[in-house]
């Protein structure tokens, strides 16, 4: 039984050995054809045995920065009055609503409302109840 142990040990990791090895080969034929992509060569030979990694698709061009939307647009003083004062009239008329409720109500985006919600809610004009996603909304 000790032999057959042995003779199942040895072949394990003579197995893992040649595994570590099939790895290593196609990481660095991988990292040869990642490099020579970079710099626009021709990669180097693939060690003897090691099989080229497939050829990869040339990424699409970046749009140009003038056609690409900004992360941030502030709005305007009168734009922020507007929302505020249709939050507290929808709060008022539906008293309990949601921040999803109010979003569909008033079809602005979420992270919009965000912020003329924390003004009402540090000026007094209204108050909440709950946390996170059950927070409600109520007149103050």
């Amino acid at each position: 039984m000790n032999e057959l142990n042995a003779e199942i040990e040895a072949r394990s990791r003579a197995f893992a050995h040649e595994i570590a090895d099939l790895v290593r080969k196609h990481a660095l034929a991988l990292l040869q054809q990642t490099l020579a992509d970079a710099i626009g060569a021709k990669p180097a030979a693939a060690t003897a045995g090691a099989a080229a990694p497939a050829a990869r698709k040339p990424r699409a061009k970046k749009a140009a920065a003038s056609s690409v939307p900004a992360a941030h647009v502030r709005r305007s003083t009168e734009e922020l009055a507007k929302i505020t004062e249709d939050l507290v009239a929808q709060i008022t008329s539906r008293p309990g609503s949601r921040m999803e409720t109010l979003r569909d109500a008033l079809d602005v985006p979420t992270h919009l409302l965000a912020g003329p919600i924390t003004k009402l809610l540090a000026a007094g004009r209204i108050r909440k109840d709950g946390e996170k996603r059950a927070t409600r909304y109520y007149p103050a």
